[in-house]
């Protein structure tokens, strides 16, 4: 697909702006961004308003249905054929389905990571069928994540807030994933860093819950940049090329 977008600027591969003060302003054409976001929904409600951010600039759209969505609404698996319908229609707006994935980190109980999982594996599938890649979100589950992902045949991956190890990292990057960093440090994460180098990085917010603002998306290329020891417009051009690529949009 080829669409506008802001060449060599920071490339924001995982925000959500429905939930920002900025979403209103946007979707008026009151304000506007300097770089690109690519805005992910997580529920049914929340990919209906990203859809609606379909002619805003520099704004880039995947839709999708959370682990968290799975853990608390125990009776999904009776709305999910209508809200992968949603999705499957809007085929020609989106770059991506996501957010998806696995989350042990709100739940251990049987019944929940079983239901997250049977969620995870229908739009496993719904990705391979639309030959979309995918947004997921890994925590506290980063193996089972990546197993289950071999088990398809997926366009691309991109591992959104990676807090796994140097071991799942290089596993994930030698099967064509990309690792997301968001702007936090950790020690672990500046290993990972270090062990995947940056052709198999990008960069995210998750704004508003991890970065506050937009802007934050520096503090994601300075943790990288700081880590290889090579300078933010290195980071910002090549982090940039990975996420179109990935994303399939033509520069």
């Amino acid at each position: 697909m080829t669409f506008n977008h802001v060449s060599y600027q920071p490339f924001d591969i995982h925000a959500h702006l429905v939930d920002m003060d900025i979403y209103d302003k946007l979707i008026e054409g009151k304000e506007q961004l300097n770089h690109n976001i690519l805005t992910a929904g997580y529920s049914h409600t929340s990919n209906i308003k990203t859809v609606k951010m379909k002619n805003v600039k520099n704004v880039f759209l995947a839709l999708g249905i959370a682990a968290q969505e799975a853990i608390k609404n125990k009776h999904i698996l009776d709305q999910i054929d209508q809200w992968i319908e949603f999705i499957e229609s809007n085929k020609h707006i989106i770059n991506a389905i996501g957010e998806i994935g696995l989350d042990y980190h709100w739940t251990n109980a049987y019944e929940d990571i079983e239901r997250e999982k049977t969620i995870f594996r229908y739009l496993l599938s719904l990705a391979e069928r639309m030959k979309l890649p995918i947004i997921v979100h890994s925590r506290k589950a980063e193996d089972d994540v990546i197993n289950e992902i071999l088990n398809y045949d997926i366009k691309g991956t991109v591992l959104h807030c990676f807090s796994g190890n140097a071991r799942q990292a290089l596993k994930a990057v030698d099967n064509n994933m990309l690792i997301s960093i968001p702007p936090i440090k950790s020690r672990q994460r500046k290993k990972v860093i270090k062990k995947v180098g940056i052709h198999n990085l990008v960069v995210e917010t998750d704004a508003p819950y991890i970065g506050k603002h937009t802007t934050d998306i520096n503090k994601s290329i300075e943790i990288i940049a700081s880590a290889l020891e090579i300078d933010n417009n290195t980071v910002k051009s090549i982090t940039y090329k990975n996420s179109i690529k990935i994303l399939g949009i033509q520069s």
